[in-house]
């Protein structure tokens, strides 16, 4: 039996009154299998054993941070299933879609700056958290040789499908991230560190934000992190995002969000190849080739 059937029996299971032609799965994420139920109920699964032990940590968290949060975001609860040895999720599913490409040019402009200032307000809330009670309940905190370590497990998994030149670049990217941490003492913060299109969910009736989802990687870091917007969404857009962000920003700070954003292409590559899942390799494998090209003719690191 199949990962998706097994989470589809356990459906059929509890939930015996749901008929599997309501039930929709999005198997596309990097780290849960999502099935929807007539767009009303949401299960939420877990890929590996490490998100899994994270769940109830997640949870405690968005029980504390659904009181202050601006937006709306997931009520989990937690369940486990021990006929199939699962643990998984299950909230209100949040309506609307995910603010990809072929939904934002529906935005007029206005309409654009306004979700950016939602999410800049959220931000601001979800990095005033206290950093001492979100320890209590259990966020890992990013610690110093994160980079360093990351950026030796990169080398180990990618550089053989890459060019010497591509190599280069990506060592210098690193090698520059270094130096610039190394200027100041970065602040750390309670952050969702996965702020990306597919985890933003717009109305598209109303052109509003309904809500935010999946955080499976918060933890505590660089405030930075959560801020990679401008590729996806563009610099206005990060501007309208940073406008609305009520914190203080060091002088290191969007060069830290630039890095973030730059090295992206090549962690999804990266994390590909740990899935040892072809096409999406091939897929990366070529936005990163592209993307580093870009970033030459430009004259960017």
């Amino acid at each position: 039996m199949s990962l998706n059937q097994r989470y589809l029996s356990v459906i059929r299971k509890h939930y015996p009154k749901i008929k599997q032609t309501d039930l929709q799965v999005f198997a596309d994420g990097w780290d849960h299998v999502v099935i929807v139920a007539k767009n009303t109920q949401a299960f939420r699964f877990p890929r590996s054993q490490a998100y899994t032990k994270r769940l109830p940590i997640e949870v405690s968290f968005l029980q504390q941070l659904l009181p202050i949060s601006p937006i709306n975001i997931p009520r989990l609860t937690p369940h486990q299933d021990p006929q199939f040895s699962l643990t998984y999720a299950t909230y209100p599913f949040i309506q609307g879609v995910k603010f990809n490409k072929d939904i934002q040019v529906k935005f007029s402009p206005p309409q654009k700056n306004h979700l950016a200032h939602q999410l800049g307000q959220f931000i601001t809330a979800l990095h005033s958290f206290s950093v001492p009670k979100a320890k209590k309940i259990g966020l890992e905190t990013i610690r110093a040789n994160y980079w360093p370590n990351r950026l030796k497990k990169i080398q180990a998994t990618i550089f053989h499908l890459v060019s010497i030149k591509e190599q280069q670049w990506i060592t210098n990217l690193f090698n520059d991230f270094f130096t610039v941490l190394d200027q100041v003492k970065v602040k750390f913060v309670v952050s969702h560190s996965d702020i990306a299109p597919e985890h933003i969910i717009v109305d598209p009736k109303t052109y509003r934000l309904a809500g935010l989802i999946d955080f499976g990687d918060i933890s505590i870091g660089d405030p930075a992190y959560d801020f990679q917007f401008e590729r996806a969404f563009g610099s206005e857009f990060l501007q309208q995002v940073y406008t609305a962000y009520k914190l203080p920003k060091d002088k290191t700070f969007d060069t830290r969000r630039k890095f973030y954003e730059s090295s992206q292409p090549v962690r999804n590559l990266e994390n590909s190849i740990n899935r040892q899942d072809q096409s999406p390799i091939n897929l990366h494998k070529q936005q990163l080739t592209d993307f580093i090209k870009n970033q030459l003719v430009s004259g960017d690191t």
